[in-house]
């Protein structure tokens, strides 16, 4: 009897254990509100955020968020949708290719349906990429 009581409370413990270890990466990319997707139609982008896609004219799967990514973990993309909202200073979009804002800018994206939307001149590595003014 006091083995099975043991054994339950070690089971209880061990269990409580593996409920503290490390967020999963899903977990981590929710916290900094990268999101990841699959377009059900060209150009398919949640309002208020730029989305980066992995063929050309906003389709195949895409990545993006409302706010600035300093990891992106997007991968290489060939197409961009700002969908964000017009905010003076904050409503365009700069892409990196290294993390933490690093390495080549690979364009100021800015927002909306007629001017915030394209392809890229290639294939781009999204290392990072960050909202701010006017470029």
């Amino acid at each position: 009897m006091k083995l099975r009581m043991l054994l339950a409370g070690g089971a209880a413990t061990i269990a409580a254990v593996g409920l503290m270890t490390a967020p999963s990466s899903a977990a981590a990319q929710e916290s900094t509100g990268l999101q990841f997707g699959r377009s059900a139609q060209a150009w398919d982008c949640p309002q208020g955020n730029v989305c980066f896609y992995e063929g050309a004219d906003g389709t195949g799967s895409w990545c993006g968020s409302a706010s600035s990514i300093p990891d992106s973990g997007c991968g290489i993309r060939r197409s961009f949708f700002n969908n964000g909202y017009a905010s003076p200073g904050q409503d365009h979009v700069r892409v990196y290719d290294y993390a933490n804002y690093g390495g080549t800018m690979h364009g100021c994206l800015h927002y909306g349906w007629a001017e915030g939307r394209g392809n890229f001149a290639g294939a781009v590595y999204i290392g990072s990429y960050r909202w701010g003014g006017e470029c």
